[in-house]
């Protein structure tokens, strides 16, 4: 290779790593703030909750929350019966099912018969993989715990190298505000071995893909709650208005499909007529 490939190569890679580190400082300086406390009021992110005792020194911290305009005990079932076969997690079944294969079907209505939950129940993620009912108290709070050790691996736990450890809670919190309302709190603290390939996998792709699937939850059983599940919730992105009407249809139903506002099997628009413009 010549002196003058050479240095094209060494200014190519230079620019690479200097791209990746400019996102990476945007992201950890502006987007995961907050994506880590989307929702939240400051008084929510900073207050300590039960449930926080199991997992002391979290590397991943979030704390999401909505208002639901209905009343507490119209809220705490649908959480009562989370998890995959039972409610599922009124998140987004393309990614659940299309992508992770985990099986998971949102339900639309209260199911009688997943009402009971007790400490110790085993509430199923997907894949075979479980989380624990650590504290229960009705229309109040749910704490969901996951513990896994690689030297002493039990069945329902994820799989780790030998020496790593895990310890995780998903807390959900329910509070009668003053005019009848809800607040819907839901709070996640995982730590873990900080090993380089770990701290990869937790904070790029863990986190992230754990935050949208959450905000996509919360609003699911917002909108559930609400009884307006299947409603017209959303309009789409306002730059969306100079787009042809018929790509604007199609954009608009996979947009209310994300946020959890139309059920998941609502039609897509077909797309026809591109040369149609809004004015």
């Amino acid at each position: 290779m010549s002196a003058k490939n050479t240095i094209r190569t060494i200014g190519g890679v230079a620019g690479a790593l200097a791209g990746i580190g400019a996102a990476a400082t945007a992201y950890a300086l502006a987007a995961r703030p907050r994506m880590l406390r989307w929702g939240a009021r400051p008084e929510e992110v900073e207050r300590v909750f039960t449930g926080d005792e199991f997992v002391l020194n979290p590397q991943i911290k979030a704390t999401h929350a909505v208002t639901v305009h209905a009343p507490v005990d119209k809220v705490f079932p649908w959480l009562v019966q989370m998890g995959q076969g039972r409610g599922g997690f009124y998140s987004v079944e393309a990614i659940e099912n299309g992508i992770f294969e985990l099986d998971i079907h949102n339900a639309d209505r209260i199911l009688p018969e997943y009402q009971e939950l007790r400490v110790g129940d085993r509430v199923s993620l997907g894949r075979g993989v479980f989380a624990r009912v650590a504290v229960i108290e009705p229309l109040k709070h749910l704490i969901l715990r996951a513990t896994a050790h690689g030297d002493e691996h039990e069945e329902g736990a994820l799989p780790l190298k030998k020496g790593e450890t895990l310890n995780m809670t998903w807390a959900f919190f329910t509070e009668t505000m003053d005019d009848g309302d809800t607040r819907l709190i839901e709070r996640f603290r995982v730590e873990f071995t900080p090993t380089l390939a770990n701290s990869v996998m937790f904070y790029g792709f863990i986190e992230p893909g754990a935050f949208f699937m959450e905000r996509s939850m919360l609003l699911g059983i917002k909108a559930r709650a609400e009884g307006v599940f299947g409603k017209k919730l959303v309009e789409a992105p306002v730059f969306m208005d100079h787009f042809p009407r018929t790509l604007r249809d199609k954009f608009e139903t996979v947009w209310q499909r994300a946020n959890n506002l139309v059920p998941a099997g609502t039609p897509i628009a077909p797309v026809t007529e591109l040369d149609e413009v809004v004015p």
